[in-house]
């Protein structure tokens, strides 16, 4: 059982296309997704960057995708369906990651 009062110490962002999920940046090195609908919220969660997490951002255009930066700029796209392993990316990120 994870308790969100106790682990949220870097960044969260709730999801405004689906407000059932938030997502937050934990303990430097992990991500977690809360779905808070139902009798028992779910969750997952997946690994961050070496360096450590400092944010996570859902994007703005689609309900799946989520982005995490670490130190040094780095930045990861993720798509809640699949959250083992980034997607890779080319592109700008002004439509995933707010300010």
């Amino acid at each position: 059982r994870v308790r969100l009062s106790n682990i949220l110490s870097q960044d969260a962002d709730w999801n405004t296309i689906n407000p059932e999920f938030i997502g937050a940046a934990v303990g430097g090195d992990k991500w977690y997704i809360w779905a808070c609908s139902g009798l028992r919220p779910q969750f997952l969660k997946g690994p961050a960057h070496t360096p450590g997490i400092r944010r996570f951002r859902w994007s703005l255009v689609d309900e799946s995708w989520f982005a995490t930066s670490g130190g040094q700029a780095v930045v990861s796209i993720w798509n809640k369906g699949h959250p083992t392993v980034p997607v890779s990316y080319e592109g700008s990120f002004r439509y995933v990651l707010m300010s």
